[in-house]
């Protein structure tokens, strides 16, 4: 009975943080009007490119910031065989834009009077970077336990083949649960249920206002840089 309640214990603790993964991911994930970069297509389907100028220019702008956050990424030391397969994607959807671009400035170059300087980078596309880099970490969290439950099911299935290693706990094995066992775990599923919910509330509320604020930090860097350069720029004219 011991061997039956240990089991049950760690397939609920297990398959709680599994699922606790996954809800944070999808709640994390979603940017509230920002329209999030294209993801590149694969197969046969090509991607759908903007044809309006001024969004082109915007999309490119945004995978412009997502290729350079890859390959800071990939520079890092990070190894991740997805993260450099989107960075070749990202990279060939960036050329496409920029062909599309030429193309339509080409047949009308009237359309482009107002989008002779690139946008610069604004807080959403900020606030992007790091849900990826938020995004790749639970990812890596998420393998890291469907790995665990990979091997608890595999030590389970290891035991079902050898009758002799469960010959021990062969009487209370075949014990059937009484009802008051059975309520006292549907009572503690509940209540990690529950547990996980509340948990997971609140680490996508901090999660949310750290990404706000490590976006909003470094735009406020940036914002630095580019007026002390001006002010420099300024100085050697005057």
């Amino acid at each position: 009975m011991r061997s039956r309640r240990n089991l049950r214990s760690l397939i609920i603790r297990d398959f709680a943080l599994h699922r606790g993964s996954f809800a944070f991911v999808r709640y994390m994930w979603p940017l509230s009007r920002y329209v999030s970069p294209l993801k590149p297509s694969h197969g046969r389907s090509a991607v759908e490119l903007p044809t309006d100028p001024k969004a082109i220019v915007e999309e490119l702008a945004k995978q412009e910031f997502l290729l350079s956050h890859l390959h800071d990424e990939i520079k890092s030391g990070i190894s991740d065989p997805q993260k450099e397969e989107q960075l070749w994607d990202v990279q060939r959807l960036v050329t496409q834009l920029k062909r599309e671009l030429k193309a339509l400035k080409r047949r009308n170059d009237s359309a482009f009077v107002d989008f002779d300087h690139e946008p610069g980078p604004c807080l959403e596309m900020f606030e992007e970077k790091h849900l990826i880099a938020v995004q790749m970490e639970l990812r890596s969290k998420i393998e890291s336990e469907q790995g665990a439950i990979d091997q608890l099911i595999s030590q389970i299935n290891e035991l079902k083949q050898c009758p002799l290693s469960l010959s021990v706990y062969a009487d209370s094995e075949t014990l059937p649960l009484t009802p008051n066992e059975e309520k006292m775990w549907a009572e503690k599923y509940e209540e990690l249920e529950n547990q996980k919910h509340t948990l997971t509330e609140r680490i996508i509320s901090e999660r949310r206002k750290c990404v706000s604020l490590l976006a909003q930090m470094e735009m406020l860097s940036l914002a630095n840089q580019n007026r002390k350069s001006s002010t420099y720029i300024g100085g050697l004219q005057y």
